[in-house]
């Protein structure tokens, strides 16, 4: 029943409630549905948790004979509240992180070749473009790179063991930024060749612990020789 217009009693849960707390209904003789939103949101619950399976088979039996409908009607919902929808979906994939990964690597692989020839054509229409990150990235990176060049020349010759360009950065605050050799110590201002403390033609790795920087000079002396060796050679009682 009506109470001055502005207020209703539900007739599941007996409260009396302001008339917004019922959903409109054009057939009900007050216009408003019997039962508030609280209670008709528990029975909608309750009665999805007894019916999954033949709700989703209508589900999706309906979205199929009604595609162009339903995606027009997302896009319009979207467009209307992006915002609702960015925050939902983040939230959704924050949610669902490893779900997602394995869609986009299975998406992927099923799609690779349309990829990779889109992509192709994508820097053919985009070279000067192409060309300017390429050059922003190489002179943002050069450390990450040069160690990418090492690593390949270095399993090129069956050195086992791998570094990063962090690791040269390391090694290289940790040498103070001179150079390693104890008779030089000469000042590298971010320059220097990244020198393989035993060489790999003499079986030494490619990991950061075989690994110092010296200065051209420095380096291209030592060549491939045994540290030790190369210093006795300076005048070390090593």
């Amino acid at each position: 029943m009506e109470n001055g217009a502005a207020l209703r009693v539900c007739t599941k849960c007996g409260a009396e409630k302001p008339i917004e707390e019922f959903h409109r209904h054009n057939r009900g003789p007050s216009g408003r549905r019997s039962q508030c939103k609280a209670c008709r949101k528990v029975d909608g619950q309750q009665y999805y948790i007894e019916n999954r399976p033949k709700i989703l088979v209508k589900t999706a039996g309906w979205a199929a004979a009604n595609s162009t409908r339903r995606n027009a009607a997302q896009r319009a919902r979207r467009e209307k509240n992006p915002a609702v929808f960015d925050e939902r979906s983040a939230r959704y994939r924050k949610a669902h992180l490893d779900k997602y990964r394995q869609f986009a690597k299975d998406d992927y692989w099923r799609h690779r070749d349309k990829r990779l020839a889109a992509a192709k054509e994508w820097r053919k229409r985009n070279r000067v473009a192409v060309a300017a990150q390429k050059r922003e990235y190489r002179e943002a990176n050069p450390e990450r790179l040069a160690a990418l060049n090492r690593n390949y020349k270095a399993r090129r010759r069956g050195a086992q063991g791998k570094h990063t360009g962090a690791e040269i950065t390391r090694i290289r605050t940790m040498q103070q930024d001179r150079c390693a050799m104890p008779y030089c110590k000469k000042k590298l201002m971010g320059k220097g060749h990244v020198d393989h403390r035993v060489a790999l033609a003499r079986g030494g790795g490619n990991d950061a612990s075989n690994l110092q920087i010296l200065c051209a000079n420095c380096n291209l002396e030592k060549k491939d020789k045994d540290e030790l060796d190369f210093l006795r050679e300076r005048g070390f009682l090593i």
